[in-house]
């Protein structure tokens, strides 16, 4: 028995608009103590003081949700996972010497002050690392314990004694399947790590997230750390290219920034209130939270390496910032993490594609649904044809329609295989469309005569 009678895969090459269900938002916290709602308990809200009431005020998906309420999102879901805590877990090192080992339970959370490492019961400062393994960029010091959160990985800068108790580590990590299975069936579309300024040791449940995010045709909204609590703009810069180049993704929009407040609930607020083609560049409505700015020189492009939009010297790890334009705090692009050289560089592509992949869905299964039967006939065959084209003709052409033209095909009833007809399996159905996508820059030449 099939889950689905609709059968999608994603390619580039679609594109579609919003319906008002579209936009749905997830807001992911966490904490240590269950919250009244209890843990994985995906709820819905449209009151901020709600979820304050469920999770705590002041606890993470509450502070997400007053930025989503700012932004005019009239209801979202909040859920927190259930942080569980391991102590004493040995990895390795108790019959003979190594400086490596691996965490069981991965990825890691994301709080450096829950996480430590011993080796023969001396405790190492844990750097977090995103490469695998950690120490592929160089070695720890004799006091380190260099730590990949997401995979869990641990290099230490002394092997164990061969005598000692090993290499051991205390952590904290997420629940995750258990919040995946509540959040899996609901058909969000938006996903945010509540309250989260990522660093290198977010990568673990920042990279979780998207990958789940992918699954179920959504997408996320990241913020980077502060800017303003780095050493430097350098550093800055750095911890950027290592967190976006360590999820690369066309589901992901990560942002820097030099704001303490909660700069990817405010993006996604944005995003929650318009139509799935909308591309945050340069919205002229603006941010309302509170920032200091990058220089444009660090912003950069995409075609120039070394700058947030264009990643670092390979170009990986691209990422938007926050700019003032005329007054006005903007995105200075819409940039996923996966880079110039993918068909998914910009958000809304990857967005409006698994939009019009929900329609052409609901298009089939109301025709199924309204049909005693869909013969392997021509007749059938234009059932479901014109059960596409009339679900999507409407967002093509158009001013501020997303698609420019669209061709929807499928194969005549000759061409059906035997074993599809025998399975009554309609396969081989094709939508293709041109996305009208959006002007991001002005090429001018201009002569003065005088």
């Amino acid at each position: 028995m099939p889950v689905s009678v609709v059968d999608i895969n994603l390619s580039a090459s679609t594109g579609a608009t919003a319906k008002p269900t579209y936009n749905d938002i997830a807001l992911i916290g966490h904490a240590t103590t269950e919250p009244a709602v209890g843990f994985d308990n995906a709820k819905r809200y449209s009151n901020p003081t709600d979820v304050a009431s469920d999770f705590g005020d002041g606890s993470d998906v509450h502070v997400a949700s007053q930025a989503l309420s700012q932004m005019g999102v009239e209801s979202w879901v909040a859920a927190t996972a259930d942080e569980k805590t391991v102590s004493g877990e040995l990895l390795g090192g108790d019959a003979s010497s190594t400086s490596t080992g691996t965490i069981s339970n991965v990825p890691l959370h994301d709080d450096l002050s829950v996480v430590s490492v011993y080796v023969d019961g001396k405790q190492k400062t844990v750097v977090p690392k995103t490469s695998s393994p950690p120490d592929a960029d160089g070695s720890p010091a004799t006091d380190e314990a260099f730590v990949n959160f997401d995979t869990g990985e641990v290099v230490t800068g002394e092997s164990t004694s061969g005598s000692g108790s090993g290499i051991e580590a205390d952590y904290h990590y997420l629940d995750w399947t258990s919040l995946e299975a509540e959040l899996e069936p609901l058909g969000l579309d938006l996903f945010v790590l509540a309250d989260t300024h990522c660093e290198r040791q977010h990568v673990g449940n920042l990279d979780e997230l998207v990958t789940f995010a992918g699954s179920v045709d959504g997408a996320v909204v990241g913020a980077h750390a502060n800017g303003a609590t780095a050493t430097d703009d350098a550093e800055a810069l750095a911890t950027a290219h290592d967190v976006a180049g360590a999820v690369p993704s066309g589901d992901l929009l990560m942002v820097a920034h030099k704001s303490s407040e909660d700069v990817a609930a405010y993006i996604a607020g944005q995003l929650g209130v318009n139509p799935a083609w909308f591309d945050p560049f340069w919205d002229g409505e603006g941010y309302p939270f509170d920032t200091e700015l990058y220089r444009r020189s660090l912003v950069g492009d995409p075609g120039t390496s070394g700058t947030f939009e264009g990643g670092d010297t390979d170009g990986s790890g691209p990422s938007n910032a926050i700019i003032s334009v005329d007054g006005t705090l903007v995105l200075s692009n819409s940039l996923t993490t996966d880079g110039a050289s993918s068909d998914y560089q910009y958000f809304d592509i990857g967005r409006t594609e698994a939009f019009v992949a929900s329609e052409v869905e609901e298009a089939l299964k109301s025709l199924r649904l309204d049909n005693d039967q869909i013969p392997f006939t021509k007749d059938g065959r234009s059932q479901i044809l014109g059960a596409i084209r009339g679900r999507l003709q409407q967002y093509v052409g158009s001013n501020n329609a997303p698609l420019s033209d669209l061709e929807v095909s499928a194969p005549t009833i000759d061409q059906l295989s035997d074993a599809d007809k025998a399975n009554r399996v309609f396969s081989g159905i094709t939508v293709e469309g041109t996305l009208a996508s959006n002007v991001h820059e002005f090429g001018v030449e201009l002569n003065v005569r005088v």
